[in-house]
């Protein structure tokens, strides 16, 4: 490419001076390649899944999974160059499932979509009517509020409309930063995930995917989803880490009160809130088995409990799909080691 510059000066005998600048350009009409070599079969409305995928381009610019163009999932280096992993998520709050695709593209422009298949399964959602009292909100919300360094609204639904939503969001990202933050730099080869076990002689009190409906002297306000499992057992009982992985969060969350995240790679991470006490420290390498903290009531809450949360990619998935072995071997695992093979084969 020739650019060529001229003003209309008098100088260089009336001509005007003149500046030429060539450029070597790359002509690059070939679209990347992106290919899916392993994945799930089936992924539930809050639930989880697997893809193992090929992409290569000389100048590849960016490359992930994205459902219903809504929501990105990073790709991460797997086994061989060129090829990546995914743990991808139907988020809750998306309640039609479209398309979930493998999108690659080039730095002349070229784009690639590939479909990702799945068997879509829904999932039944379970209606929470909670009765709230301006005592409940004048002890617990602004408490929160007030530890999250934010403003106190003047009236109590003011007061829990504010917590309840925007300080709500607020966590949710933090959440994901974090989650999707642990995530850089990482790879995955050796695949080995336990399942989760839940906490210890507890009593499961709220499930996941619940979607509650606040009310306030007979009126609703407000809905939320419970993105968690919450367990009851003895006040401060002892909470203990399921799989190897380390802690990338610990400190006071709003709404999740003391809250704990451990990063286990792939994109997997588990969440430990309302924690009365915490046995780690940000950065430390934690073992299964090892105890990590005690429950309490920290952050908005009736009561002495944990909520466990599992994320994928930052995103609060299904956790009953992850305290199941097989559902794990079926699902995850041996998408992955398929993947593998897949991979050996082309080699």
């Amino acid at each position: 490419m020739i650019i060529e510059a001229v003003d209309n000066s008098k100088w260089n005998f009336l001509e005007g001076n003149k500046v030429v600048q060539k450029i070597d350009l790359i002509i690059d009409s070939k679209k990347p390649t992106a290919n899916v070599l392993s994945n799930s079969r089936y992924i539930q409305r809050g639930g989880s899944a697997a893809v193992v995928v090929k992409v290569n381009d000389k100048n590849l610019q960016d490359a992930y999974i994205s459902f219903n163009d809504q929501k990105r999932f990073e790709l991460i280096p797997f086994y061989k160059q060129g090829y990546y992993m995914a743990l991808v998520a139907w988020p809750i709050d998306i309640e039609k499932f479209q398309r979930v695709n493998l999108v690659a593209t080039d730095k002349a422009g070229n784009i690639t979509i590939t479909k990702v298949p799945f068997y879509i399964q829904d999932k039944k959602i379970k209606i929470d009517k909670i009765q709230l009292s301006e005592n409940f909100i004048n002890n617990v919300s602004v408490n929160v509020l007030e530890q999250s360094a934010e403003l106190v609204p003047q009236t109590p639904k003011e007061v829990f409309l504010y917590s309840n939503k925007d300080l709500r969001a607020k966590n949710v990202k933090t959440i994901e930063d974090i989650a999707r933050d642990a995530m850089k730099g990482q790879s995955v080869d050796d695949i080995s995930i336990n399942r989760f076990d839940r906490l210890r002689g507890s009593k499961t009190v709220a499930g996941y995917a619940e979607r509650r409906h606040y009310y306030l002297d007979g009126e609703k306000i407000n809905e939320a989803w419970h993105l968690g499992i919450d367990w009851a057992s003895v006040k401060q009982a002892a909470v203990y880490v399921s799989n190897p992985g380390e802690v990338v969060f610990n400190n006071y969350l709003g709404l999740y009160g003391n809250t704990i995240i451990v990063d286990h790679g792939m994109g997997l991470a588990t969440l430990y809130a309302h924690t009365s006490s915490q046995a780690v420290q940000v950065g430390q390498q934690v073992s299964k088995g090892d105890k990590i903290a005690h429950t309490g009531a920290t952050g908005a809450v009736f009561g002495d409990h944990l909520h466990f949360g599992v994320l994928v990619q930052g995103v609060e998935v299904n956790p009953i799909e992850w305290m199941d072995s097989f559902w794990i071997k079926t699902r995850i695992t041996d998408i992955l080691q398929n993947g593998k093979k897949q991979i050996d084969e082309s080699l």
